[in-house]
Protein backbone atom coordinates (compact mmCIF):
# COMPACT_ATOMS: atom_id res chain seq x y z
CA UNK A 1 0.00 0.00 0.00
CA UNK A 2 0.94 3.64 -0.31
CA UNK A 3 0.98 3.76 3.50
CA UNK A 4 4.05 1.54 3.55
CA UNK A 5 6.17 3.98 1.56
CA UNK A 6 8.39 5.31 4.33
CA UNK A 7 10.66 8.22 3.57
CA UNK A 8 13.98 6.84 4.78
CA UNK A 9 15.53 10.28 4.47
CA UNK A 10 14.26 11.12 7.94
CA UNK A 11 16.49 10.42 10.89
CA UNK A 12 15.88 7.52 13.26
CA UNK A 13 15.17 9.94 16.10
CA UNK A 14 12.42 11.66 14.13
CA UNK A 15 10.90 8.37 12.98
CA UNK A 16 10.79 6.97 16.52
CA UNK A 17 8.39 9.77 17.48
CA UNK A 18 5.86 8.80 14.82
CA UNK A 19 3.23 6.11 14.56
CA UNK A 20 4.14 3.02 12.47
CA UNK A 21 2.62 2.78 8.96
CA UNK A 22 0.50 -0.19 10.13
CA UNK A 23 -1.47 2.20 12.35
CA UNK A 24 -2.41 4.19 9.23
CA UNK A 25 -3.47 1.02 7.41
CA UNK A 26 -5.71 0.03 10.30
CA UNK A 27 -7.20 3.50 10.42
CA UNK A 28 -8.02 3.40 6.71
CA UNK A 29 -9.76 0.06 7.22
CA UNK A 30 -11.92 1.69 9.91
CA UNK A 31 -12.94 4.33 7.40
CA UNK A 32 -13.87 1.68 4.83
CA UNK A 33 -16.12 0.06 7.44
CA UNK A 34 -17.89 3.40 7.96
CA UNK A 35 -18.21 3.88 4.19
CA UNK A 36 -19.81 0.44 3.94
CA UNK A 37 -22.26 1.36 6.71
CA UNK A 38 -23.25 4.50 4.78
CA UNK A 39 -23.75 2.52 1.56
CA UNK A 40 -25.85 -0.14 3.32
CA UNK A 41 -27.78 1.77 5.98
CA UNK A 42 -28.29 5.07 4.13
CA UNK A 43 -28.50 4.21 0.43
CA UNK A 44 -29.82 0.66 0.23
CA UNK A 45 -33.58 1.10 -0.31
CA UNK A 46 -34.36 -2.46 0.76
CA UNK A 47 -32.63 -1.96 4.12
CA UNK A 48 -33.87 1.58 4.70
CA UNK A 49 -37.49 0.59 4.03
CA UNK A 50 -37.50 -1.44 7.26
CA UNK A 51 -36.55 1.53 9.47
CA UNK A 52 -38.96 3.47 11.63
CA UNK A 53 -38.58 7.26 11.89
CA UNK A 54 -36.70 6.84 15.17
CA UNK A 55 -34.38 4.22 13.68
CA UNK A 56 -33.57 6.48 10.73
CA UNK A 57 -32.50 9.23 13.08
CA UNK A 58 -30.42 6.81 15.15
CA UNK A 59 -28.67 5.53 12.01
CA UNK A 60 -27.54 9.01 10.99
CA UNK A 61 -26.55 9.90 14.56
CA UNK A 62 -24.59 6.68 15.00
CA UNK A 63 -22.63 6.98 11.77
CA UNK A 64 -21.94 10.66 12.49
CA UNK A 65 -20.48 9.66 15.87
CA UNK A 66 -18.37 6.98 14.18
CA UNK A 67 -16.96 9.57 11.78
CA UNK A 68 -16.13 11.99 14.59
CA UNK A 69 -14.46 9.18 16.57
CA UNK A 70 -12.50 8.17 13.46
CA UNK A 71 -11.21 11.70 12.89
CA UNK A 72 -10.29 12.20 16.53
CA UNK A 73 -8.42 8.87 16.58
CA UNK A 74 -6.06 9.69 13.69
CA UNK A 75 -2.65 8.19 14.60
CA UNK A 76 -0.46 11.10 15.65
CA UNK A 77 2.27 12.02 15.03
CA UNK A 78 1.82 10.66 11.53
CA UNK A 79 4.49 8.30 10.21
CA UNK A 80 7.26 9.74 8.02
CA UNK A 81 5.74 8.72 4.71
CA UNK A 82 7.04 9.73 1.31
CA UNK A 83 6.14 13.42 0.71
CA UNK A 84 3.74 12.49 -2.11
CA UNK A 85 1.78 9.90 -0.11
CA UNK A 86 -1.55 11.61 0.75
CA UNK A 87 -2.00 9.80 4.08
CA UNK A 88 1.10 11.60 5.35
CA UNK A 89 -0.75 14.88 5.92
CA UNK A 90 -3.68 15.73 8.17
CA UNK A 91 -5.60 17.29 5.27
CA UNK A 92 -6.19 13.80 3.87
CA UNK A 93 -8.04 12.79 7.05
CA UNK A 94 -10.01 16.03 7.13
CA UNK A 95 -10.94 15.60 3.46
CA UNK A 96 -12.18 12.07 4.05
CA UNK A 97 -14.06 13.06 7.19
CA UNK A 98 -15.98 15.80 5.38
CA UNK A 99 -16.41 13.75 2.20
CA UNK A 100 -18.08 10.94 4.14
CA UNK A 101 -20.10 13.45 6.15
CA UNK A 102 -21.35 14.93 2.87
CA UNK A 103 -22.35 11.45 1.70
CA UNK A 104 -24.14 10.82 4.99
CA UNK A 105 -26.20 14.04 4.99
CA UNK A 106 -27.06 14.66 1.35
CA UNK A 107 -30.56 13.58 0.20
CA UNK A 108 -30.78 9.79 0.24
CA UNK A 109 -33.28 6.95 0.72
CA UNK A 110 -32.73 7.42 4.48
CA UNK A 111 -33.76 11.10 4.33
CA UNK A 112 -35.02 12.12 0.85
CA UNK A 113 -35.77 15.63 2.12
CA UNK A 114 -33.70 17.49 4.68
CA UNK A 115 -34.66 19.73 7.55
CA UNK A 116 -32.66 22.91 8.01
CA UNK A 117 -30.35 21.40 10.66
CA UNK A 118 -29.24 18.66 8.25
CA UNK A 119 -28.90 21.18 5.42
CA UNK A 120 -26.58 23.28 7.56
CA UNK A 121 -24.38 20.26 8.31
CA UNK A 122 -24.34 19.37 4.62
CA UNK A 123 -23.35 22.84 3.44
CA UNK A 124 -20.42 22.96 5.88
CA UNK A 125 -19.29 19.44 5.02
CA UNK A 126 -19.38 20.14 1.28
CA UNK A 127 -17.50 23.44 1.61
CA UNK A 128 -14.86 21.91 3.88
CA UNK A 129 -14.38 19.01 1.44
CA UNK A 130 -13.48 21.48 -1.28
CA UNK A 131 -11.17 23.48 0.99
CA UNK A 132 -9.26 20.44 2.22
CA UNK A 133 -8.94 19.07 -1.32
CA UNK A 134 -7.42 22.42 -2.29
CA UNK A 135 -5.11 22.22 0.72
CA UNK A 136 -3.90 18.80 -0.42
CA UNK A 137 -3.33 20.14 -3.92
CA UNK A 138 -1.20 22.99 -2.55
CA UNK A 139 0.79 20.42 -0.56
CA UNK A 140 1.25 18.36 -3.77
CA UNK A 141 -0.52 15.39 -2.20
CA UNK A 142 -3.72 15.53 -4.26
CA UNK A 143 -3.90 12.55 -6.62
CA UNK A 144 -5.21 13.14 -10.14
CA UNK A 145 -7.68 10.26 -10.35
CA UNK A 146 -11.36 9.59 -10.97
CA UNK A 147 -12.07 9.17 -7.26
CA UNK A 148 -10.93 12.69 -6.42
CA UNK A 149 -12.80 14.06 -9.43
CA UNK A 150 -15.95 12.42 -8.05
CA UNK A 151 -15.23 13.81 -4.58
CA UNK A 152 -15.08 17.39 -5.86
CA UNK A 153 -18.09 16.91 -8.14
CA UNK A 154 -20.25 15.55 -5.30
CA UNK A 155 -19.12 18.35 -2.99
CA UNK A 156 -20.10 20.97 -5.58
CA UNK A 157 -23.54 19.41 -6.12
CA UNK A 158 -24.13 19.25 -2.35
CA UNK A 159 -22.95 22.84 -1.88
CA UNK A 160 -25.19 24.24 -4.63
CA UNK A 161 -28.16 22.27 -3.28
CA UNK A 162 -27.55 23.43 0.30
CA UNK A 163 -27.24 27.07 -0.68
CA UNK A 164 -30.39 26.93 -2.80
CA UNK A 165 -32.68 25.42 -0.15
CA UNK A 166 -31.74 27.84 2.64
CA UNK A 167 -34.81 29.61 4.10
CA UNK A 168 -33.39 33.04 3.28
CA UNK A 169 -33.11 34.43 -0.25
CA UNK A 170 -30.31 33.11 -2.43
CA UNK A 171 -28.25 36.30 -2.43
CA UNK A 172 -28.19 36.33 1.38
CA UNK A 173 -27.24 32.64 1.48
CA UNK A 174 -24.38 33.20 -0.95
CA UNK A 175 -22.96 36.04 1.11
CA UNK A 176 -23.32 34.29 4.46
CA UNK A 177 -21.95 30.92 3.34
CA UNK A 178 -19.10 32.16 1.10
CA UNK A 179 -20.30 29.68 -1.50
CA UNK A 180 -18.86 31.59 -4.46
CA UNK A 181 -15.36 31.45 -2.95
CA UNK A 182 -15.63 27.71 -2.40
CA UNK A 183 -16.99 27.09 -5.91
CA UNK A 184 -14.09 29.06 -7.35
CA UNK A 185 -11.68 26.76 -5.49
CA UNK A 186 -13.53 23.84 -7.05
CA UNK A 187 -13.17 25.25 -10.56
CA UNK A 188 -9.41 25.51 -10.05
CA UNK A 189 -9.31 21.85 -9.02
CA UNK A 190 -11.41 20.89 -12.05
CA UNK A 191 -8.89 22.71 -14.26
CA UNK A 192 -6.04 20.73 -12.71
CA UNK A 193 -7.90 17.43 -13.06
CA UNK A 194 -8.84 18.50 -16.60
CA UNK A 195 -5.22 17.95 -17.62
CA UNK A 196 -6.00 14.25 -17.35
CA UNK A 197 -9.79 14.00 -17.70
CA UNK A 198 -11.76 15.81 -20.38
CA UNK A 199 -14.94 15.47 -18.32
CA UNK A 200 -13.37 17.57 -15.58
CA UNK A 201 -12.95 20.53 -17.92
CA UNK A 202 -16.60 20.23 -18.94
CA UNK A 203 -17.76 20.14 -15.32
CA UNK A 204 -15.51 23.08 -14.48
CA UNK A 205 -17.11 25.15 -17.26
CA UNK A 206 -20.58 24.35 -15.91
CA UNK A 207 -19.56 25.40 -12.40
CA UNK A 208 -18.11 28.64 -13.81
CA UNK A 209 -21.51 29.40 -15.31
CA UNK A 210 -23.16 28.81 -11.94
CA UNK A 211 -20.65 31.15 -10.32
CA UNK A 212 -21.38 33.82 -12.91
CA UNK A 213 -25.12 33.61 -12.21
CA UNK A 214 -24.49 33.70 -8.49
CA UNK A 215 -22.38 36.84 -8.91
CA UNK A 216 -25.15 38.53 -10.89
CA UNK A 217 -27.68 37.68 -8.19
CA UNK A 218 -25.36 38.97 -5.47
CA UNK A 219 -24.55 42.20 -7.29
CA UNK A 220 -28.24 42.75 -8.05
CA UNK A 221 -29.16 42.33 -4.39
CA UNK A 222 -26.37 44.71 -3.36
CA UNK A 223 -27.62 47.33 -5.81
CA UNK A 224 -31.21 47.03 -4.56
CA UNK A 225 -30.11 47.37 -0.96
CA UNK A 226 -28.15 50.53 -1.77
CA UNK A 227 -31.05 52.29 -3.52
Amino acid sequence: MACDELDHGFSTTQSSLCQPPLAITQHILRLRKIANDIATKVYCKRVVARYSAEQRQEVINSIHRDLVDWRQAVPFPLPNLHPRVPQGCLSWYDLNFYTHLTSLYRPSPLFPTLDISRVNILVEAAAMSIRHANSMYLQKRFSFNWLNLLVIYNAVIALVYSVTVQPENLAASLERLRAIDDLELATELFKVLGQKFTASRTIGSMVSQIIERYRLMSSGATYQNST
